[in-house]
């Protein structure tokens, strides 16, 4: 998959690993998988390319947990635009020393779940993974400048991460390496859902939507890595082998510049004038 071959995708379809349907609809199955996952204990992450797909998610996933009591409905407003009340899981997006906690300070990524909204719109949150730990206050400031929602995130975010499963929302536009490392974090299970939305009818009429096969393709297909030197080369001199050393550039003659006399000092002693006049020189 890291290399574009479309034949990694087989072994994800033989593992029904692969949905595809319409932006609803995959934005909700793959929400339900994140949740079940979660209420039968296992570490999942939901996750998109995009930031605009990454907002949706937090928004949908939250409208769930009002509805159904896990979130207290009125809250702050953070970053991202979506409201935080008690019982929301959020991210921190910026490292800050003066904000310290049991284990060192406030990091860029740390998922918290929110204990308090305090009357000033500052929050009291507590660490995901420690139900034992402190609370921290987060001041009003760094709510609205550094705060989003936490149940989705972007693949960017989540390299050198491992957990159990990932959710990923894939949509056409991406790269292959983005879907590479969104279907390489999980240690049991790595599930894609390919959103596969049709053009205008008007536009397009009578062209059916692409397959999810076929968008998965395009994207293996797709490259937004900046190419090697050696890819360079191969590019445009196919066949060739690049050279190991560079040419050597040609050497340039000298300018000779003829030696130049030195210049006289004069170094007698000057006569002094007790001596006298000098006379005749």
């Amino acid at each position: 998959m890291r290399r574009g071959h479309p034949g990694a995708l087989d072994a994800y379809e033989a593992h029904g690993a692969i949905s595809s349907g319409d932006h609803d609809a995959m934005l909700d199955t793959a929400i339900n998988a994140v949740t079940t996952a979660s209420e039968e204990g296992r570490v999942a992450v939901l996750q998109s390319v995009d930031n605009r797909t990454v907002r949706e998610l937090n928004a949908r996933v939250r409208a769930d947990r009002v509805t159904i009591g896990d979130v207290a409905r009125s809250g702050v407003i953070l970053h991202d635009g979506l409201i935080a009340g008690v019982g929301d899981r959020i991210v921190t997006r910026r490292n800050d020393r003066r904000l310290t906690t049991a284990d060192g300070f406030v990091r860029n990524g740390a998922l918290w779940d929110v204990t308090a909204v305090l009357p000033d719109g500052s929050l009291r949150a507590r660490p995901t993974s420690h139900d034992d730990a402190p609370t921290v206050r987060l001041p009003t400031e760094y709510v609205a400048e550094h705060v989003e929602l936490g149940y989705a995130t972007t693949i960017a975010r989540t390299q050198g991460m491992t957990v159990d499963e990932t959710h990923t929302i894939a949509t056409p536009g991406m790269g292959r390496e983005d879907l590479y490392v969104a279907m390489s974090r999980g240690r049991h299970a790595n599930r894609t859902y390919v959103v596969v939305d049709g053009g205008d009818p008007e536009c397009l009429p009578g062209q059916a939507p692409p397959s999810g096969r076929e968008v998965l393709e395009r994207i293996l297909a797709t490259s937004h890595a900046e190419p090697s030197a050696t890819e360079t080369w191969d590019a445009y001199h196919p066949g060739r082998a690049a050279p190991l050393v560079p040419p050597a550039r040609p050497q340039q003659p000298w300018s000779v510049v003829p030696p130049q006399p030195a210049p006289h000092y004069w170094t007698g002693v000057p006569p002094s004038s007790a001596d006298g006049p000098v006379l005749g020189r």
